[in-house]
Order: C-alpha cells, then sequence, then structure tokens
C-alpha cells in the first residue's frame, strides 16, 4: 500500500495503461507522476489553478490536463515536455475521447464550444448555451458531436462538413444524462421524467428507437451494453439497438425506493446496483445473480456513495464515507480500506492488481493499495523467504524447514 499525502488537497489520480505510474494533481495545478511504490518520479508544473480533468492516451504517450485557469495541456510522458491544446482564454474542457489516436477536446469559451486535436488544431467551433455546457461527447472518428446544458437541453452535431449540420433532438422534457456510442450512431438520454431513450443517429436525422421508464441509467465503456433499472427495481439489459437482451430483478424482500443506482462493468459482463441498507447485488449480465454482499457498517448513515469492478471482474470495491471495501467476487471476503473521510473516488488498475481510493477528508489522501489473495501473498512470501533458506548456515534448520514444505507449488500471482 502507498499513502501519499502532499502539499494541498490531491484532487484527481489516474493510472498508467503500462500499470507502472500514477497520475495526482494538487490544488496549486501541478502534476506529479509517482511509480507504484509511492516514490515522486516528476513533477510537471504548467497550470496555475487546480486541475479538474487529466486523461491518459490508451498507449500511455501522453496526459491530457485541464485546468480552472482556461488551459489544457498536453504532456509528452517521454520526455516530459508539454504543449498549449487551446487558446488560454477557454474557460472550461467539458469533453475528452481518446478513443482516436488523434484525440478529441471539447472546450468553453463565453457562448462558443470549440472542437480540437490534441496536436493543438481547432476543427470546428459550435454555438454554446445561456446556461452554460456541461458535459459533451464526440465520437471516435470526430464525425458527431453531443452536448448537454446546465439547463438540461441538449444539442446534436454532424461534423463531417465546413459548417457543423444540427440534428433536431425532439424532445419534450430536460435531460438528465446523455451518452454517445463511440460509433457516433446511438445517443442515449436520461429525461427528469424518468425515461431513458435510445436514438438512432442517421446521415441527416436522429430517430427514435426505444423508449423505457428507469431511475438510473448505465453504460458499459465499450459501449455495447446498457443496463436500465425500472422504477419498481428491474434491471433491463439491452443493445446499442434497444434489443431487450435480458431482464431480471432483485429478491422479493428488497424494496425498489432503496435501491441507489446501478453500474456496468467495463467490458459490459457485470451489473450492480446497492441500496440505502448497504446491500451490493452483483450479477452477470445474463441475469444470473453472482453475489449478494452486504457490508458491515457501525455508522447507520456510512452510504454506499459509489463502486467499480476490477477488469479481470474478480474484486469489487466500494467507496462509503468511512472509507473503503474491497471485496472478493469469489468468495465475498471482505477488507475494509480505512480513510477519515468519504472516499469520492475508486480506480482499478487495467491488470486488476492495485486500487486506488481518494478521499474527501482535509489534506487529500489518495492511497494505492495492492490488490491480492492470501495465496498470492503467500506466493510473494515464498519467493522471499526461499533464497534466504538456501543460505542458512544451521543446515539442520534448514532441512526442519523444508519438511514442512510450505512453498511446494506455491507461486507469486
Amino acid at each position: 500500500m502507498v499513502d501519499e499525502k502532499r502539499d494541498g488537497l490531491i484532487q484527481n489520480l489516474q493510472f498508467s495503461p503500462n500499470n507502472q505510474h500514477l497520475v495526482t494533481t494538487t490544488e496549486s495545478g501541478a502534476l506529479e507522476l509517482w511509480d507504484m511504490a509511492g516514490n515522486l518520479i516528476d513533477t510537471f508544473i504548467g497550470h496555475h489553478e487546480p486541475i479538474n480533468q487529466i486523461r491518459f492516451s490508451p498507449d500511455g504517450q501522453y496526459l491530457v490536463s485541464s485546468s480552472d485557469d482556461g488551459t489544457a495541456r498536453l504532456w509528452h510522458m517521454q520526455p516530459e515536455t508539454f504543449r498549449h491544446v487551446h487558446k488560454p482564454n477557454d474557460l472550461a474542457v467539458v469533453g475528452i475521447n481518446f478513443a482516436n489516436p488523434k484525440g478529441y477536446m471539447v472546450t468553453e469559451s463565453n457562448l462558443s464550444l470549440h472542437l480540437w486535436d490534441f496536436m493543438g488544431h481547432q476543427i470546428t467551433e459550435l454555438p454554446g448555451d445561456d446556461a452554460g455546457v456541461a458535459l459533451a461527447k464526440v465520437s471516435a472518428d470526430g464525425q458527431i458531436a453531443a452536448t448537454l446544458a446546465y439547463d438540461g437541453k441538449s444539442a446534436l452535431w454532424k461534423l463531417n462538413a465546413d459548417t457543423p449540420q444540427s440534428l433536431v433532438l425532439k424532445l419534450l422534457n430536460n435531460i438528465i444524462d446523455l451518452d454517445l456510442s463511440a460509433s457516433g450512431d446511438y445517443l442515449v438520454v436520461h429525461l427528469e421524467t424518468d425515461v431513458t431513450q435510445l436514438w438512432s443517429v442517421e446521415e441527416t436525422q436522429v430517430q427514435p428507437v426505444f423508449e423505457r421508464l428507469g431511475i438510473a441509467i448505465a453504460l458499459s465503456a465499450e459501449g455495447q451494453t446498457i443496463a436500465n433499472l425500472t422504477v419498481d427495481g428491474a434491471i433491463e439489459i439491452l443493445d446499442p439497438q434497444g434489443n431487450l437482451k435480458n431482464s431480471f430483478s432483485h429478491p422479493d424482500t428488497v424494496d425498489p425506493n432503496t435501491i441507489w443506482d446501478i453500474y456496468v462493468s467495463p467490458d459490459g459482463k457485470f451489473v450492480a446496483t446497492w441500496t440505502e441498507e448497504r446491500e451490493i447485488y452483483l450479477w452477470d449480465s445474463g441475469g444470473l445473480a453472482t453475489a449478494t454482499i452486504q457490508l458491515p457498517s457501525s455508522v447507520t448513515s456510512d452510504r454506499i456513495q459509489e463502486i467499480a469492478i476490477s477488469p479481470d471482474g474478480q474484486w469489487l470495491a466500494a467507496g462509503t464515507k468511512t472509507g473503503a471495501y474491497l471485496i472478493s467476487i469469489t468468495d465475498q471476503k471482505t477488507a475494509h480500506l480505512p480513510h477519515s473521510d468519504e472516499v469520492i473516488d475508486l480506480q482499478f488498475s487495467p491488470d486488476s492488481q492495485h486500487l486506488t481510493t481518494l478521499s474527501a477528508d482535509a489534506d487529500g489522501t489518495a492511497r494505492v493499495w495492492r490488490v491480492e489473495t492470501s495465496q498470492s501473498l503467500l506466493g510473494r512470501s515464498c519467493q522471499w523467504i526461499t533464497p534466504y533458506l538456501k543460505n542458512l548456515s544451521n543446515q539442520e534448520l534448514t532441512d526442519e524447514l523444508e519438511q514442512l514444505d510450505l512453498c511446494r507449488n506455491i507461486t507469486s500471482m
């Protein structure tokens, strides 16, 4: 475990795709690069206000950061250099997409939105919104963009022409959330009336595909699985075309009014919900109940804030107001990962061997936890002790330890 407290609140953290590094940011606008043993490798100075977003490119060669100082910077990790990606008078970054090697970013300035690639080239400019834009999504090919304003209004744009073309989205109610498929072919919106809608984005128009009642929606990172939580507590699994692939329910003893939220694992293989009573229900996407987990608590108000599932599907992490919990999905063994305040962010490393927890406490503590089973821990211990035993001068003690056979067929994981 690595527990680092820096000068200033840690506000963001991100694993590198190769699992070798972790980047954190501080209130002063600095980025700090760490190895997995907790050693500070380098500090990147450029922003002079707090950083609100950081993101690695898939190959780990670039890191993009956006700050309250109105700038976004692209950092090349080898060597550590940076370039400005957009003009300093742009006020906020509202969307980042690394799905394409170029990468795309949407920034907001006054009443305009600007679409950039990560070489610093402005691709196009779009009208903003009087209320301000809260969220922007761009397809992987940069041809479709969707925006959501703070007043619940949405806009959809086709970008493959010299002048962006507005696509009419006929909605009767304000939007709470939206997502755009990587291909740009489908748009999912969740309305304030607890209705989820899927729209097909075609060449010159947008067509409704399906509509579902639901109190929450979740999308897998790969964009192929949509999970809808209905008002009666049922879970509906849909594909991007709106086809209902599966539907299943909570146990009869669960009050639908106590279900807090829904989560889909990045690969779309697992679906989880959690309740006000700190119960977590886990299914595979086929509807097979995998686990029901009751988190312990000595504080009745210690609700689950968010959860994450490891990429290998072996571990579940839950963030609460008193720390985090790491749970083995196989045997449901649970470990409490303490913090002095609410855990506001959870992330597994891409290889599932580490978990970061970020706390809202006054000193902004970020902790990196090694994720391993008791078998793995024993394996690492045997790797360490075996050379030591071979070098012992007391042959009698060596023989006795070897006869115990503790490390036979034990390997580090």
